[in-house]
């Protein structure tokens, strides 16, 4: 703050436990809202529909974002292929993984998101990315890092154009031999 005193008074009692109070609060109301909407992205488990763009405003999200939010659940044979055209212009898109609370699963050890930087595309200009507990053979792969279940985000970042994402669930051996042809 430009304007302001150049120490802060002393912290207070009163302000202590009102900080405290807030905070609370947050922790509360962010962990009740994402449980529930990890219960209501259940309803459609493994695909990506858009994210009612009126709820993630009112939640504080960027209304220059179109957000898909799901929930998804896979057995260990298994895997999720999300297939998509990408927008141009699309400046920026991105796709990642979480956990129930829809925290990110852990980015530091596994391969659990994949943006317009990152990915391979098709020689289309498309976009395929797969969810798999074990390496099927592609580049645009993500880990389940352990889980079997979590949320997923997809995000189309400041395009008139949005696609839906295209899911489907597939045995990992036949996406192999799929990959292999």
């Amino acid at each position: 703050c430009l304007n302001g005193p150049d120490q802060p008074e002393p912290l207070g009692p009163e302000q202590l436990v009102d900080g405290l109070r807030q905070a609370s609060l947050l922790v509360a109301g962010a962990s009740a809202l994402f449980a529930k909407w990890s219960r209501d992205f259940q309803k459609h488990t493994n695909e990506l529909p858009l994210f009612d763009p009126e709820v993630s405003i009112a939640a504080g999200g960027d209304p220059n974002i179109a957000y898909y939010m799901s929930h998804w659940r896979l057995a260990p044979d298994e895997a999720l292929v999300i297939e998509t055209p990408v927008p141009d212009p699309c400046p920026y898109w991105n796709f990642q993984l979480n956990n129930y609370w829809m925290e990110s699963l852990d980015y530091r050890y596994h391969r659990i998101h994949i943006n317009k930087h990152t990915a391979h595309y098709e020689p289309d200009g498309s976009v395929r990315v797969i969810v798999a507990h074990d390496d099927p053979g592609h580049p645009n792969w993500l880990e389940t890092a352990g889980h079997d279940q979590g949320t997923m985000c997809w995000r189309w970042i400041h395009t008139n154009e949005r696609p839906v994402p295209a899911t489907r669930v597939v045995k990992l051996n036949a996406l192999r031999e799929e990959l292999n042809r």
